[in-house]
């Protein structure tokens, strides 16, 4: 299996963990349990980087030099077809929700992880990188 495919396959093992704890636990309960919280950051965190992996990889794939910051890559995906307006705004705050869980800038907003979870919205990520991998494989790109 391709570094890509490795990387889809991360993902798709975090939003399933992440499904089965939010069908386990109310949000509430996720929010104030400090290993709750921290398991959900970290697996919001690492699967955000695995789908930046896969748009990185995807820009060398295309014989391109990788961006030397994250929120070029989905203005480059989006140049080349990879992703629609919408899906290129949606990465960029994706990006931005990373380096705050990454550098702690400001703290995290609780208010808005809670909406991240009890909508479901880090399923998006998952969203997004089989859109990416599959117009690779479209184009050619082994994944």
């Amino acid at each position: 299996m391709g570094d890509i495919l490795d990387r889809l396959d991360y993902i798709k093992r975090g939003v399933k963990a992440l499904d089965s704890l939010i069908s386990r636990y109310e949000v509430s309960e996720i929010l104030n349990d400090f290993i709750l919280l921290n398991s959900v950051l970290h697996i919001i965190q690492t699967s955000i980087q695995s789908l930046l992996d896969i748009g990185a990889r995807v820009i060398s794939e295309c014989g391109l030099k990788p961006p030397t910051i994250y929120r070029d890559i989905p203005i480059f995906l989006h140049e080349n077809d990879f992703l629609n307006n919408h899906e290129r705004d949606l990465m960029i705050k994706i990006i931005g929700f990373r380096n705050i869980l990454v550098h702690g800038y400001l703290g995290i907003n609780l208010e808005l992880l809670k909406e991240i979870i009890s909508n479901r919205k880090y399923r998006d990520i998952l969203e997004l990188a089989i859109k990416i991998t599959n117009k690779a494989k479209q184009m050619g790109i082994d994944p």
